[in-house]
């Protein structure tokens, strides 16, 4: 029938006519319910493959189809100069695999029993235009494996049994893993975006995104990730959280972003790692009426910083930093973070929160704490430090009053 369309490594575009997918419908339902899915893009391509202006629905998937739209393991890897330089015996053999992979344009990948478009283990290259994943059952939306890269511009992943889009873990060269940009992560069961771990850095680049009344996370994020013009509102969980894996020296960093009425609260950073490697840095953003803290940050090998920010009536402290440099980290560090330009005022709790109790070696790692040209006010109290002093807390042009217990430590 209609279905299991295997492209076979034919570099054709598919199309519908009036390239309205609501006029092209391939409805892989079944009556007996036997896994059907829509299409699949195996083989290896010389040039791109296209899907364009249909709609792909009532698929079945099963462990060897994972998705409505699959990209089966294998045959399109970047070309080789994504891998110069790397020592990694892995990531050179897969330059040696070269081919293209599909673009979807305008293609509605909804309401299937499973992940609408599944991208297998080091397959990348794929580009998806005003595409929506909705309304699918699985994992995701979109779902990919180990070692995949792709972009999304102008897509919608919304209403998702569990993830909006769902990247697996990654070994991987080039500097981005995918840019997603203009996209909405809304209404999923899970998290609106969701990433695996990761053993290189890696970025993950958002920008003019929605991620809007997840029932988990509105990004939960271990790769790295560049979050820039977003909004990420309204979510079961934490707003965004990045976890730093133990091998993982990935940073996120948000830019002009709203982070608001997020359940759990607005941005958490949270360390597993045993190298005192990742942070989160934030600028011209707006944390605002989260349920717990504002923004929860780390203290590390890697310097990071809050600039510019309004950090308001979160049920929570303003800002919370740790320290996470391991004790027994070969080496001195020097961690610093700066905090500038920041209206804090209305949280519940201090406006700035040092919790430096471990991962600090005192008289071979330093802490260097810089508060400047910010507004602490209407706070319980304006800063708290639990465990030890920071070696240097440098405060300038920072106004500090109306804190119910104390404007000061």
């Amino acid at each position: 029938g209609n279905r299991d369309i295997d492209m076979l490594g034919k570099a054709i575009r598919v199309a519908s006519i009036s390239m309205d997918p609501e006029l092209c419908v391939i409805n892989c339902a079944d009556p007996d319910s036997t896994p059907h899915i829509g299409f699949i893009f195996s083989g290896n391509y010389n040039d791109r493959p296209e899907l364009a202006g249909v709609t792909v629905t009532g698929a079945t998937t099963d462990e060897w189809n994972r998705g409505a739209i699959l990209l089966p393991r294998g045959g399109s890897v970047v070309d080789a100069s994504s891998t110069q330089g790397s020592t990694d015996a892995s990531e050179q053999g897969m330059a040696a695999i070269i081919g293209m992979a599909p673009i979807l344009r305008n293609v509605r990948v909804e309401n299937n029993r499973g992940d609408g478009f599944f991208v297998d283990s080091f397959r990348t290259g794929f580009t998806a235009y005003d595409c929506s994943f909705s309304n699918n059952t699985g994992n995701g939306g979109a779902t990919a494996g180990t070692s995949v890269a792709g972009d999304f511009f102008d897509c919608r992943f919304n209403g998702n049994g569990g993830s909006g889009l769902v990247h697996g873990g990654v070994r991987w060269s080039g500097p981005v893993l995918a840019q997603i940009q203009r996209c909405q992560f809304n209404g999923n069961g899970m998290d609106g975006y969701a990433s695996g771990a990761c053993i290189t850095i890696r970025r993950i680049a958002f920008e003019g995104c929605e991620f809007i009344g997840n029932i988990g996370n509105g990004i939960f994020d271990a790769y790295g990730a560049s979050v820039t013009s977003s909004v990420i509102a309204d979510n079961g969980g934490w707003g965004m959280l990045h976890r730093i894996m133990p091998a993982d020296p990935s940073f996120d960093t948000l830019n002009e972003c709203e982070v608001l009425r997020n359940q759990d609260g607005g941005i958490w950073c949270d360390s597993r790692g045993a190298h005192g490697g990742g942070g989160v840095s934030a600028s011209g953003c707006l944390v605002a009426e989260n349920g717990g803290a504002g923004i929860v940050g780390v203290m590390g090998r890697n310097p990071g910083s809050f600039r510019d920010c309004v950090v308001s009536g979160n049920l929570g402290p303003a800002i919370v930093l740790s320290s996470i440099i391991p004790d027994d980290y070969p080496q001195s560090v020097q961690s610093q973070f700066l905090i500038e330009g920041n209206t804090i005022v209305d949280n519940t709790g201090p406006g700035l929160h040092c919790r430096f109790t471990a991962g600090y070696t005192p008289g071979r790692d330093t802490l260097k704490l810089s508060l400047l040209n910010s507004i602490i006010c209407r706070q319980d109290t304006a800063m708290t430090i639990d465990g030890f002093q920071p070696d240097t807390l440098l405060v300038a042009c920072t106004d500090i009053f109306g804190n119910t217990a104390g404007d000061w430590v």
